[in-house]
């Protein structure tokens, strides 16, 4: 009998886990959940479960992290009872047995092939504690699959000023934060590793690298936002020696874009006076 099968991505915001995710469902036979109250189908399973839990979690930015442990428990309460049939009124008693077990019901309802991703995971390392004993635990039952995604940080950070308009030198600090993480990981898991650039460019199989079956497909990664930071010339904003040294960890070499040179960067649009002394 087959092995049950989980997709664990882990990444940070605007990294293309969503297309990754659409790539495994598409083509893999790989289901995410039915229900969620966040968007992309992202779960925050493990950084709810960390909160009733009691577990160091450090707050991001922009974000709901860290729930409160009461909404955390009435948000799982809800999403497992949508999406597994769970009903227990004693839910708040859960140990992290009890939420595994649920974790692993999540898996067996989608069909047995499930692939889940929350980039608020790979912020908070108690969070990648839980999912490796989960891992752990389950090894014999179900074969896991950890991949950390990772992106250019100036294509991260960009992405996320157009879509959301974020202060920029907040934004860097939670990528730093996060692929401190995600190297941490790598230490400690069976963990694959996709530049999201590779995924693109075709230079990546996803489950080739995952020693998955090769899938059948057309399928493809859109490219047409892969270095959009470099010509956008209201941008041009300078990373941190410590984000450079950590993306250098990941192969990336180059830094620099051609936005409009200026020194402070908050992350809205480049003021009055910059634009004046262009």
């Amino acid at each position: 009998m087959e092995k049950l099968k989980n997709i664990i991505i882990l990444s940070s915001k605007s990294t293309g886990s969503s297309a990754l995710q659409s790539y495994f469902e598409q083509n893999g036979g790989f289901e995410s959940v039915n229900y969620t109250t966040h968007n992309e189908n992202e779960t925050l399973y493990w950084s709810k479960v960390a909160s009733v839990l009691g577990k160091k979690q450090d707050s991001m930015y922009k974000s709901m992290v860290p729930f409160k442990k009461e909404e955390a428990l009435r948000s799982l309460e809800i999403f497992l009872n949508k999406n597994t049939g769970f009903i227990n009124q004693e839910i708040g008693s859960f140990s992290l047995a009890d939420f595994q077990n649920e974790y692993l019901n999540l898996i067996k309802r989608s069909s047995g092939r499930f692939v889940e991703k929350s980039p608020h995971h790979l912020y908070n390392k108690s969070d990648l504690e839980l999912i490796c004993e989960t891992v752990n635990k389950f090894s014999n039952e179900v074969d896991f699959y950890l991949i950390g995604l990772i992106r250019h940080p100036l294509a991260v950070i960009y992405s996320a000023w157009k879509r959301w308009n974020v202060n920029c030198v907040a934004f860097e600090k939670e990528w730093l934060k996060s692929y401190k993480n995600l190297l941490w990981l790598k230490e400690r898991s069976e963990l694959k590793i996709f530049r999201y650039e590779d995924l693109v460019l075709g230079h990546t199989v996803p489950e080739i690298e995952l020693g998955l079956e090769e899938f059948s497909t057309n399928y493809k990664f859109h490219s047409s936002s892969l270095y959009k930071y470099k010509k956008d010339t209201s941008f041009s904003y300078k990373l941190s020696k410590d984000t450079m040294d950590i993306a250098k960890e990941f192969g990336y070499t180059d830094f620099d874009n051609k936005g409009i040179p200026f020194y402070w960067y908050l992350g809205s649009k480049v003021s009055k006076l910059q634009r004046k002394f262009k």
